[in-house]
């Protein structure tokens, strides 16, 4: 059998066993520093390495397209590049004290930022969808010495916000810009030609990692006030990443889908480390992640392209999309899926269903009124399966009747999301990708 666990010492070939209580009872019966084969998420990286060289770690794919290759970078090579990331920041001054925080979209030196950060000193991966003003509280909180971003492009306004508050930022010595020229009189160097200059196959600072050194600050949601920082050691995310590669068991080599952001851990660490410490392959699923309409569209494609073992999504929204027309066309009922699945999932499907004891009329009257005062979650679901049935009108041929009928619930789904869409950023996206599209049937048309 394969051995599944590479960051685990003890474990033998095939599963690690956690389906009784006696099999957690042995897992904790040897201590966890005699049980783990990584103290920082340098030696993570460099054991998910060995395994296979010249395996693909990362795979960007940038317009999220199944039929394209992308850019592939292997495992002995990423660690090279975390390892040069790391010396670059020392020689910016990057001690273990020091903060090395980053606005990036999904690239790849977004990952060999973040692992060369905590290898030189502390990571703090920041939301660059936050508002410059909040954008400022964190980078000040954190005390960034360095701050990588991305360089002036045409589709994203990341550098305009860093010019905005980099003169608020009194412990900023060095900014470096992704796929920019950069500016050195200025203080902003290019990451991508200044990386080149350093060394990949050890740290010169000599640096020791301890498993209590901070490895990062990962900042809160913001959703109730100004984002708070959340220190993490490097034991701390060892343990997240053999944790999941022992629950997921799959073996070295196997692909994820990858499109959640690094600032969250579950995109950093929960699919991000924990693969790539378990030599699996992290297919990137474009600069936007899950939030590229492509990704979404292609996601069966992709699957079956990449074959991942495991998929991601967001539980409540995946449960209740799933389950949305249960209790209309079922047996089912709201004490059902609340005891099977929470009252969360309950009331989004709640929200979902028609009364079907109304007439026509006051039933949509009715329905539109109850989803207008249901969650945000409830109206993204229900934005998706309105675009998903105005895909398949079009599909069906010239039927004009059909793809109006089909409009019209999807102009009606716009109307109630924008009410949540300017403060939630994922209904915000979902809207204005629908409205595009919506635009695009004129009357007498089908658009491809």
């Amino acid at each position: 059998m394969t051995k599944l666990l590479l960051l685990d010492r003890v474990a033998a070939d095939g599963p690690l066993p956690m389906a009784t209580d006696a099999d957690v009872r042995a897992i904790e019966s040897t201590p966890w520093p005699q049980r783990v084969a990584a103290r920082s998420t340098l030696d993570a990286l460099r054991i998910g390495a060995a395994h296979d060289p010249a395996a693909p770690a990362i795979r960007f794919l940038p317009n999220a397209d199944p039929a394209e290759d992308g850019l592939t970078i292997s495992h002995g090579r990423f660690l090279e590049r975390v390892i040069q990331a790391a010396n670059m920041f020392h020689d910016l001054g990057v001690g273990p004290d020091d903060v090395v925080s980053f606005l990036l979209p999904l690239l790849p030196q977004s990952f060999i930022t973040l692992f060369g950060a905590e290898a030189a000193g502390i990571a703090n991966p920041v939301n660059p969808l936050l508002e410059p003003h909040q954008l400022a509280e964190i980078l000040q909180a954190a005390g960034t010495r360095v701050l990588v971003t991305l360089g002036p492009t045409p589709d994203a306004d990341i550098w305009e916000k860093v010019e905005a508050i980099r003169g608020s930022l009194p412990k900023l010595q060095t900014i470096l810009q992704v796929n920019g020229a950069g500016d050195p009189a200025a203080g902003i160097l290019s990451f991508d030609a200044l990386i080149d200059k350093y060394p990949g196959d050890r740290l010169v600072s000599g640096r020791d990692i301890s498993a209590d050194d901070t490895a990062a600050y990962f900042h809160t949601g913001g959703t109730t006030g100004t984002p708070k920082l959340v220190r993490h050691t490097h034991g701390n995310q060892v343990y997240q990443a053999w944790v999941i590669a022992a629950m997921l068991r799959s073996p070295p080599g196997t692909p994820v889908l990858f499109g959640l952001p690094l600032f969250h851990v579950g995109g950093a660490l929960s699919q991000g480390l924990a693969s790539l410490a378990n030599g699996g392959c992290t297919i990137v699923l474009s600069a936007a992640g899950w939030r590229n309409p492509n990704a979404i569209r292609n996601v069966w494609k992709l699957v079956e392209r990449h074959r991942p073992a495991v998929f991601v999504a967001v539980p409540t929204v995946l449960a209740a999309a799933l389950l949305h027309d249960t209790i209309e066309d079922t047996t089912t009922d709201y004490d059902d899926l609340a005891e099977r699945f929470g009252t969360d999932v309950a009331d989004c499907v709640a929200a979902l269903t028609k009364n079907a004891t109304l007439p026509e009329q006051e039933r949509e009257a009715e329905y539109d009124e109850r989803l207008a005062k249901a969650g945000w979650r409830a109206k993204l679901i229900k934005l998706a399966d309105t675009y998903d049935n105005l895909m398949d009108a079009r599909a069906s041929g010239h039927d004009r009747a059909r793809l109006d009928k089909h409009l019209e619930k999807c102009r009606r789904a716009l109307h109630l999301a924008r009410a949540d869409g300017a403060s939630n950023s994922e209904l915000k996206i979902a809207i204005s990708f629908v409205s595009a599209r919506v635009e695009e049937f004129e009357p007498g048309s089908f658009p491809s």
